[in-house]
């Protein structure tokens, strides 16, 4: 599969964006057709062992999702009320473990 993503290499824009995700971990891309961004998620993320894709709306995503699973068999669909509940019970662990830490310190 990697013969099939050579080409990108030579293109600077797509290096300077691979440079960035090496760098920082994260990046946004704008102006990709949607064709192409199951493509280029996949060619940025090989060495990565989990990608979080956000979409604009609901629809978009659903269409991302059953086009990545040809690269990805473990893609998941998290609806947005879904997402904003994982992220309050995360938040509410967090602030409760460090509470406990805090308090055993004091």
């Amino acid at each position: 599969m990697s013969n099939f993503y050579n080409f990108l290499e030579e293109i600077s824009e797509y290096s300077n964006v691979k440079k960035s995700l090496d760098k920082t971990g994260k990046v946004s891309v704008f102006g990709c057709v949607d064709g192409a961004k199951s493509h280029l998620i996949n060619s940025l993320c090989q060495s990565l062992d989990c990608r979080l894709i956000v979409t604009e709306d609901e629809v978009r995503a659903n269409k991302l999702v059953q086009e990545y699973r040809n690269f990805d068999k473990n893609t998941f669909y998290f609806p947005p009320k879904d997402f904003y509940f994982l992220v309050q019970i995360f938040m509410e662990t967090y602030y409760l473990k460090s509470e406990c830490v805090h308090s055993k310190f004091f």
